[in-house]
């Protein structure tokens, strides 16, 4: 096995060198949203990225809203429709869903010179007086500023299906890498995570997790064992049994 295959396969086992209980804690806590910086795909003058924009996951009930407004807005676009529309329901639905995310995801980086605080902007392009590279800054006014000052009509009145699509692309993958789906591990790797989350559950009383981790960490491992028995009798670890159907 190459050096970069046993670095990755390392990365998916559970840390051995921090306490169970830790490692449980971080599950159920999660603290900030994973996120990533992407170069805005609208370009100036001069063929540079107009901005840097940071997109982070949404938390569940961030999620539930978006997708709760995206089928009232269908709703209402088919109910005021006089022609044909141009897709299906259910096309709309996922694509007004989606620009309901970004609204909510993507955040404005901006940055300044650190010997000139009065050169900034949106993108880390280097200041005009020193030739030194700007970097980020937040202020106590704005901490999280968002992208679409105005929300999801911004983005739909000012903004192509094009420069949309690219921000929906990085944060669908930022959304696979942060979850990994339970048929990516292997047998070993399962195991080791599950036998984590029995010690680490052990060393914690039950009054630490909330009604709804208790639920998720229930969930999880139940769904991990029963993808290990599916693996060792040869069967797709997604597939359903009949008992399920």
């Amino acid at each position: 096995m190459s050096a970069a295959l046993e670095r990755r396969d390392a990365a998916r086992m559970p840390p051995s060198d921090v306490p169970a209980s830790l490692v449980v804690r971080e599950l159920i806590s999660r603290g900030k949203p994973p996120s990533v910086v992407i170069d805005f795909p609208m370009f100036d003058d001069a063929g540079k990225p107009i901005a840097k924009v940071r997109i982070r996951l949404l938390t569940d009930s961030e999620q539930t809203m978006a997708l709760a407004n995206a089928r009232a807005e269908v709703a209402r676009l088919v109910k005021d429709a006089s022609r044909d529309l141009p897709w299906r329901p259910e096309e709309m639905e996922h694509n007004t869903r989606a620009t309901e995310i970004l609204a909510v995801a993507c955040r404005l980086v901006r940055y300044r010179c650190e010997a000139h605080p009065v050169v900034a902007g949106y993108y880390p392009h280097a200041c005009p007086t020193c030739g030194e590279a700007m970097t980020e800054y937040v202020d106590d006014k704005n901490l999280d500023p968002p992208f679409f000052d105005h929300g999801v009509l911004e983005a739909r009145r000012y903004f192509r299906n094009v420069e949309l699509g690219t921000l929906w692309n990085a944060y669908a993958s930022l959304q696979d890498k942060s979850h990994p789906n339970l048929y990516d591990m292997s047998e070993a790797e399962m195991r080791a995570w599950i036998d984590v989350i029995a010690r680490g559950t052990r060393d914690l009383p039950f009054s630490y997790f909330s009604r709804g981790q208790l639920e998720i960490l229930t969930t999880y491992c139940a769904e991990s064992l029963v993808a290990l028995e599916r693996q060792q009798s040869g069967q797709d670890p997604t597939s359903s049994s009949p008992s399920e159907s």
